[in-house]
């Protein structure tokens, strides 16, 4: 028979690195949002220093500058790579600001995620009470190349 007392350290001992174990996962899950939040921000940034001059040719005749259309489109494609295989990765909002620079403008991209934080038990006391942990990133680039002109 076992001993009552014995029973309760080893529940406790147990239980305790059960939930040790529990809060370290989601701890590491929350994490590797994070750095994907991170890594798509830089990203479509990269994107948009590359898209916002290049030829309007290339973009159904989208002036160079103008970040719209399938400008803006490709450039949040860029990031959304990162946060598809995340968990609520596809509500991840991707924001383009301004959306028309001149050459030596800055533009920024800002990523936002509402991390759902589904580890039982761990979720509600690493990420509170909503279980989400709200995730943002943004970056700036210099813009150049808007100043070519256009072959006739």
């Amino acid at each position: 028979m076992i001993h009552a007392g014995k029973l309760l350290g080893f529940t406790l001992c147990f239980g305790s690195l059960g939930a040790a174990t529990l809060c370290q996962t989601e701890h590491t899950r929350v994490g590797v949002a994070h750095d994907a939040v991170r890594n798509a921000a830089v990203a479509s940034a990269d994107c948009l220093r590359r898209i916002a001059c290049d030829d309007p040719d290339r973009w159904r005749g989208i002036k160079r500058g103008a970040i719209t259309g399938e400008r803006a489109d490709a450039i949040r494609e860029c990031g959304i790579t990162f946060l598809k295989p995340l968990e609520g990765g596809e509500h991840a909002e991707i924001a383009i600001e301004p959306d028309h620079v001149r050459e030596g403008d800055e533009a920024c991209v800002t990523v936002r995620l509402a991390f759902p934080c589904t580890v039982p038990f761990a979720g509600s006391v690493t990420c509170g009470v909503d279980r989400e942990v709200k995730l943002k990133s943004e970056e700036c680039v210099t813009v150049t190349g808007c100043d070519q002109t256009d072959s006739p």
